[in-house]
């Protein structure tokens, strides 16, 4: 038996080694074999004996994916325990065990609210499995089928619109065409029962639908009279379309309410669900659809600034100005700049008594340069050119050049160097859509009138939000390496000189000129903070209108700028771990804070805390201990210190105790516990809690974070705070093509479908029954989890 599986990380709690008990919703992924589109997959907690819980799976390009039972991660278990799976291949005569796969499972403490996982038939989900893989073969004999029922549709829809308008009078005309629909019903029956027998009950055996379609899942008015194209299209659980008693018991209910046939166009309709998808922490969403964010989870992030101590230049070192250092010969130095291009620059190596000197050069508009030693260097003289700011230059040793501040040589955070602990503090939630620039907003800086989203000149050039020295400053955030097309409308020449203006976060600005277009893609190289733009050789008067930032390499169409904000007064922190914290931010794990929007509930899993060194306890010679409360985690836990290095049993977090051990001075000898209270170093310290802590967001809170909605068809997300930026992780409706042409490659299906639900009741012809036929296969499709 192969052992070829990997554990879909999707649970808040997933490990890449396994699973945890208690996780529910946990997915298997078996790659690198050749298996049908769907197959049958039995678990069992014993590898030779017990009996199996089958599940379906579905493969899609060579990945078969299949959900893990959750009772299997629910039973009483101490210890870690393995899971076995076995990929049972059959069809309709035979089968056999193709693959034996082992899932490690480890333990953790059981949730209050363990989800259902429901009981299954073995048999059944075989049957299912089976009409699965020849559903290909029956969706072309349904065309056909569909074809000859369409004529008899459209009678039957006319005869519906009859009743509709004489229903008042003549109960008995709705009666009589009760009869007729059942009659065709009737004739449909053979095929629908033979579906039936290997599918009817397979929605009993699966969860509840995706996200995506819940209101479609709990709304059942199949009303329409080509049910029995839906049965034929492999797309239509009994428990999703209803039994012929249902549909005649929707058409009663339809002359007892004396509606027209618009309701039912409307019925119909409401067939019709969204598809949805999760951003995965994307805040650029380039496929989405006007509709409610959901399953909002937003997160805190840490970060401190932590530096070896490398660079040998203080940033106050003058012109000329020696610097006493102790590196011998045939080392290897360098000097790095933080990115920042120099016109050029030298220092110069000398000996212990300064009969002997050496050269060192910052070549022109390079960042790095290096060079080995041919001296027993014991000073190094600044002879950068005069103005340079040498705070933007690390002189360093060692072979991987690093830029880095000077911190007096030695590592930080530490007593002398701490670094301060960021978090996400006062988060504001931003949703736009693709355009990026307000029109509307007030100016910050410029020599232009502005009227109705409309810029004016009011000189000979056209300056917006700019400061004197062509540098922006208008606030906008945009991102490092990501690319970005600006473009506008206006009535100066083409072939005029523009400028869009950055300004980066680190200071440093960018001039981006473009002529004889209208726009100019641009990638900047750091982050950006703020932004303008200037039109030369206009006029007074001259306009410029329409103007849009947008991500990616191409100017679109115009779509004015439109925005929904909701800002939270809350901080929330996080520790940056090796394993087990419960979300992953650009491949690192935290233990994080989060807002849970879908509950209404702030959700403390970590613990801030001011200290000062002298309220410490003397606990051993070189160690200092704090009473901590509300307590940490027990055992070793990674926390954060803003004055102090974190190293695992001695500067840590155990149970109700920190500890500050062993902390050296700028000399390598050690701090003994008295110096370190005699200092009286204000320090702050994150740790884990024990338990997690909840907190209620607000009526108005929840309302409002509820409310948020993407944008048709580029939504941009933005989690902005006072300190970082915060992480986000939802789920949020896609196009209803994309999502269609989604579920039908998991099968495989390459026809056509209408995807156009807004036709006027008038227009419910063959088209709007093939659409709610369509709607019914989606819905099937997505109970199969397929």
């Amino acid at each position: 038996m192969n052992n070829i599986v990997s554990v879909k990380l999707d649970s808040r709690y997933a490990s890449t080694l396994g699973v945890w008990q208690y996780d529910y919703g946990q997915v298997l992924r078996i790659t690198g074999t050749e298996l049908p589109p769907a197959v049958e997959v039995q678990f069992s907690l014993a590898e030779k004996s017990g009996e199996t819980l089958s599940r379906v799976g579905t493969t899609v390009d060579g990945v078969t994916e299949v959900k893990i039972p959750d009772e299997l991660l629910t039973h009483s278990a101490t210890s870690d325990y393995r899971i076995y799976a076995y990929i049972y291949l059959t069809d309709e005569t035979s089968g056999n065990t193709k693959y034996e796969i082992t899932i490690p499972v480890r333990v953790r403490s059981k949730p209050t609210s363990p989800a259902e996982d429901p009981e299954t038939d073995p048999d059944l989900f075989r049957e299912t499995v089976v009409a699965v893989n020849a559903s290909a073969e029956r969706a072309e004999n349904a065309a056909s089928s569909a074809m000859e029922s369409a004529a008899s549709a459209d009678e039957t829809l006319a005869e519906i619109k009859r009743v509709a308008d004489g229903i008042s009078g003549n109960i008995e005309n709705a009666n009589t065409m009760k009869t007729e629909l059942s009659d065709m019903i009737n004739n449909a029956g053979i095929e629908k029962k033979e579906l039936e027998s290997s599918i009817g009950k397979a929605g009993e055996a699966k969860r509840a639908l995706d996200s995506s379609i819940r209101s479609a899942g709990e709304k059942q008015l199949a009303l329409d009279t080509t049910v029995e194209h839906a049965n034929t299209v492999d797309a239509s659980l009994k428990e999703h379309i209803g039994s012929a008693e249902q549909i005649q018991a929707n058409v009663e209910q339809i002359a007892t309410n004396k509606e027209d046939i618009g309701s039912l166009k409307e019925d119909l309709s409401n067939k019709i669900t969204k598809f949805y998808a999760s951003n995965q922490g994307e805040t650029h969403l380039a496929d989405s659809d006007n509709g409610k964010i959901m399953d909002m989870m937003l997160y805190g992030r840490s970060e401190q600034k932590q530096y070896k101590g490398v660079n040998l230049f203080p940033p106050d070192t003058k012109f000329q100005e020696y610097v006493e250092v102790s590196i011998p010969k045939e080392t290897k130095v360098f000097a790095i700049t933080d990115g920042t291009k120099f016109s050029g620059g030298n220092f110069l190596f000398f000996n212990a008594d300064k009969t002997k000197s050496e050269w060192f050069g910052l070549d022109k508009d390079t960042t790095i340069s290096t060079r080995t030693l041919t001296i027993d260097a014991k000073y190094v003289q600044n002879l950068l050119e005069p103005g340079l700011d040498v705070s933007k230059i690390c002189l360093g040793i060692g072979n991987e050049p690093i830029y880095e501040p000077y911190v007096g040589g030695q590592q930080s955070p530490s007593p002398d160097y701490p670094q301060e602990i960021k978090r996400v503090v006062n988060p504001t939630m931003k949703v736009c859509g693709k355009n990026l620039w307000d029109n509307f907003k007030t100016l910050s800086l410029g020599n232009v009138e502005q009227k109705n989203g409309t810029y004016i000149a009011t000189a000979d050039t056209m300056q917006v939000d700019i400061t004197s020295s062509s540098i922006g400053a208008r606030p906008l955030l945009l991102k490092a390496n990501n690319a970005y097309t600006f473009s506008l409308k206006t009535t100066v020449s083409i072939s005029s000189p523009k400028f869009v203006c950055l300004r980066y976060t680190n200071g440093e600005s960018n001039n981006i000129i473009f002529t004889n277009k209208n726009f100019v893609n641009f990638v900047p190289e750091r982050d950006v903070e703020k932004i303008g733009f200037i039109l030369y050789e206009s006029v007074a008067g001259d306009k410029a209108y329409d103007v849009q930032l947008e991500m990616g390499s191409e100017a679109t169409a115009y779509e004015p700028y439109t925005e929904q904000s909701v800002q939270l007064p809350y901080t929330l922190n996080a520790i940056p771990v090796a394993s087990g914290g419960n979300v992953t931010i650009n491949g690192q794990q935290y233990i994080a804070d989060y807002v849970d929007v879908e509950r209404g509930k702030v959700v403390r899993m970590c613990e801030r805390k001011k200290l000062n060194t002298k309220n410490g306890v003397i606990n051993e010679e070189y160690r200092l201990a704090f009473d901590i409360a509300p307590y940490s985690r027990i055992g070793n836990d990674q926390c954060i210190f803003s004055a102090f290095e974190w190293t695992a049993w001695t500067t840590c977090t155990m149970g109700s105790m920190a500890y500050i051990k062993n902390i050296q001075k700028p000399n390598d000898e050690l701090y003994t516990a008295q110096e370190l209270k005699e200092l009286s170093i204000d320090f702050d310290v994150i740790y884990q809690l024990l338990e997690q802590q909840e907190t209620d967001l607000t009526p108005e809170q929840t309302q409002a974070l509820k409310e948020l909605v993407t944008y048709y068809p580029v939504t941009n997300i933005s989690v902005n705070s006072e300190q970082l930026d915060g992480y986000t992780v939802f789920n949020y409706p896609i196009s209803m093509k994309n999502g269609w042409n989604y579920v039908k490659q998991q099968l495989g299906d390459t026809r056509d479908y209408i995807y156009d639900m807004d036709a006027k009741a008038q227009d419910i012809d063959i088209q709007s029954a093939e659409a709610y036929v369509n709607s019914e296969y989606a819905v099937v499709l997505t109970e199969l989890e397929v």
